[in-house]
């Protein structure tokens, strides 16, 4: 290495030691180098070894025994100039950390008779990062919202906790917890205080904190918890000397501001399991606020988890009967015995330094779908119902089992629906053999997701103890028409699927796979406890079929389960950008009216098309006839024009609109007719015998006719008595994908 100006020694040529009685040469003298702000702690010193440019600094003994003519020399008695490293290094910057030197005569065994002493020797007060530059410099304090910055109550008020017996734990401040253990009801009040700029309290801080503690309390802690690190700061090399320096020692330093008056706190490093310590402890009696500093040595890490769920808790252990103020509280690192004082910073770099804490809230913030009705607990479950039994449509074959929710059986009869205790759905594996849920969208949307990146998640459970494994893939087509979903073709685009829920083989022409910038399948894992899985990195910007694609597909299939295995869905999420949520929350109407793009009933949302009922169903009047000039006195009903608005537009122009009559057994095809005299009588109608125009768009449906043959009729007892004459009915718009092409 080339020459470090970090390392110094004396000027002269030659260090030359005398007795301080005698006068005459110290001849084999001692020699302690120590920390001067820890004077137990041996600091090593070095002599200059190798030749130019390849020096080396070698550390020599400590206590370091002089020659038989009172100078130094090494163990192997050559005569040397002593360079010292009055620094310590903390996360790669160094700091000033002079010695303090004792000087001792010879004796058989050290130490001999005190000579003299030399304190922060050699007086170094800037630190030197690097041999080119000298900056003050200070460690990073690794506890976050260190001021109490944020909070997370009205910060211009008191907040008043409610504890019972045990242990209570509120969450007051991002990252800090207040941990309250009661032997019965009691009550802690936590107060956030604005300091002026004029209090010169120490440390300048923005805000403190106060604590008040009601009776009853036990044990009253504020924590920060430091996730994912289970032997943050402990010793990593315990049989290591102190002639090895720059290693990392696993010391801690802390420090805490503290209003007059506070009674004492104790600040303690416990990790989640293994040795716990006290860091500091601290009371201020005096009558200004004070900053309170310690160092101590962790032992060797001990804690048996790993960083998935191990932790640190740095814990201030609070007065239980006293109100406690403080602020400005940090822990540090470093690598020596040497205290360090708290780093001022702004509250905008305070707050910047708790993204982590926001960062998982916001990734989880929802975001809109692209998908429709995957919510599942407010999916309506309008076509069948929400229980749908496993039905005979064949291997390889999928349906439409709730809205926009298309299931892919992998052997005959193979899948149960029901509706989860939650609201979502499950899927039940009738027999063994494996299944996939789908969702179309068409042209407009499955452009807009490829001109993008796309990012997507799944939220479940199974109820088999070993898991079940899946994949989620999505698919963009430019053919001009899906697979025939219905009987008797029962097609989608899935014909097989692989081990691992993937489609293996495909129904219909030009399918493509959105790839995942080369992540490789987005597969996951559900367990038998409710699974969050988040993928992204889905994209296909600059592919021509942003310009030209047709329908996109979402397929997230499963790896084969035995007969009664289930799983069960929350809700898979779809959208734009990189961080993959949940669908954003939405009322039961406007997923209804979502849903009602693709299909919609008249019926309430409980009730299956031809359910015989007149609820929810529409009326329209019809032309009542009257006798004319006498017997027969035969009332009756013609057919008129009437009209349908639609609730939702719909996904097509021309989708296929199916009436049907209300009482039973509620036919397709036909309305019921109603006629009123004296009394009252009702028959099926058909709509193609009695309508013989019908116009069907995409917002609304006219029907009219010319037919003058009565639909009903109905005995009157008195002549020329009007009649009066009504049809009602249910309608069921069909336009869903793969139902109508």
């Amino acid at each position: 290495m080339a020459l470090d100006p970090r390392y110094i020694t004396s000027t002269e040529l030659q260090s030359y030691f005398v007795n301080k009685d005698t006068g005459l040469p110290l001849a084999g003298g001692w020699v302690y180098f120590w920390q001067d702000n820890n004077r137990n702690n041996l600091k090593p010193v070095y002599e200059l070894t190798g030749a130019p440019p390849n020096y080396t600094y070698t550390a020599l003994p400590n206590p370091l025994q002089l020659s038989g003519v009172g100078t130094f020399q090494n163990p192997n008695g050559d005569d040397i100039a002593v360079y010292y490293f009055p620094y310590v290094t903390i996360g790669g910057e160094t700091f000033p950390d002079n010695y303090y030197i004792e000087v001792y005569s010879n004796s058989s065994l050290p130490p001999g008779q005190p000579q003299f002493t030399r304190q922060a020797w050699p007086g170094i007060v800037q630190a030197q990062n690097g041999p080119a530059s000298q900056v003050t410099l200070s460690p990073d304090n690794q506890l976050s919202n260190p001021q109490f910055v944020d909070v997370l109550f009205n910060p211009n008020t008191t907040l008043t906790i409610q504890a019972g017996l045990g242990e209570t734990v509120q969450e007051i401040a991002p990252d800090w917890e207040l941990v309250i253990n009661a032997n019965a009801g009691t009550t802690v009040q936590v107060l956030r205080t604005s300091v002026t700029g004029s209090s010169q309290f120490l440390t300048n801080p923005a805000y403190s904190l106060s604590i008040t503690p009601g009776p009853n309390i036990t044990g009253l802690a504020l924590r920060q918890r430091l996730n994912h690190n289970p032997n943050i700061w402990s010793q990593t090399n315990p049989n290591q000397t102190i002639q090895q320096p720059n290693l990392d020692n696993g010391w801690i330093a802390a420090s805490i501001a503290l209003a007059p008056g506070s009674p004492q706190v104790i600040m303690r490093y416990a990790p989640s399991v293994g040795t716990a310590q006290n860091v500091l402890t601290a009371t201020n009696n005096t009558g200004t606020w004070q900053t309170y500093t310690n160092t101590v040595h962790l032992v060797p890490g001990n804690n048996t988890q790993n960083s998935d769920i191990g932790y640190v808790d740095i814990s201030i252990l609070l007065n239980t009967g006293a109100t406690t103020t403080l602020s400005s509280v940090q822990v540090v690192g470093v690598d020596s015995n040497i205290d360090v004082p708290y780093q001022q910073k702004t509250v905008n770099r305070q707050i910047d330094q708790l993204f982590h804490y926001y960062k998982e809230p916001l990734e989880d913030k929802p975001l809109p779908s692209y998908l429709v009705g995957w919510d599942f607990p407010l999916n309506p479950a309008q076509i069948l119902g929400s229980t749908v039994n496993a039905t005979a449509i064949g291997a390889n074959k999928s349906k439409y089992v709730w809205d926009q929710t298309i299931i892919f059986q992998s052997v005959e009869s193979g899948v149960n629906v029901t509706r989860a205790a939650n609201g979502g759905i499950t899927l039940e594996q009738a027999v063994t053999g494996q299944m996939a849920v789908i969702q179309y969208l068409d042209s407009a949307q499955a452009k807009e997701i490829i001109q993008g990146r796309s990012a997507a998640a799944i939220s479940g459970l199974t109820s088999r103890l070993a898991g079940v494994t899946g994949t989620i893939s999505l698919w963009v087509t430019d053919d001009a028409q899906l697979p025939d979903l219905k009987a008797p073709n029962y097609n989608s685009l899935v014909a097989t699927i692989n081990a691992n829920g993937k489609p293996a083989t495909l129904n219909g022409a030009g399918w493509r796979e959105i790839p995942r910038n080369n992540f490789g399948d987005a597969f996951f894992t559900l367990t038998n406890t409710d699974t969050q899985v988040k993928f992204n990195g889905w994209d296909m910007s600059g592919n021509p079929l942003q310009t030209t694609a047709t329908y996109f597909a979402i397929v997230v299939g499963f790896s084969q389960m035995t007969a009664g295995d289930t799983v069960s869905l929350n809700w898979i999420g779809l959208n734009a950008g990189d961080v993959a949520t949940r669908p954003a929350p939405k009322s039961f109407n406007e997923t209804l009216t979502d849903c009602e793009y693709f299909y919609e009933k008249s019926y309430q949302t409980t009730d299956l098309e031809g359910t015989a009922t007149l609820v929810n169903a529409l009326v329209r009047p019809m032309i009542a006839e009257v006798p004319h000039g006498g017997p027969p006195t035969i009332s009756g009903s013609l057919p008129t024009g009437f009209d349908i608005q639609y609730r939702t537009i719909k996904r097509v122009a021309t989708p296929t609109l199916t009436l049907f009559s209300t009482t039973a057994p509620g036919t397709a095809g036909n309305v019921r007719s109603w006629a009123r005299s004296s009394t009252v009588a009702d028959n099926e109608a058909s709509v193609a015998g009695n309508w013989a125009t019908q116009t069907i768009g995409s917002k609304s449906a006219s029907f009219t006719t010319t037919i003058d043959t009565a639909m009903t009729t109905v005995d009157t007892t008195q002549n020329y008595k009007p009649a009066q004459a009504w049809i009602t009915f249910h309608y069921v718009c069909e336009a869903r994908l793969g139902v109508i092409l």
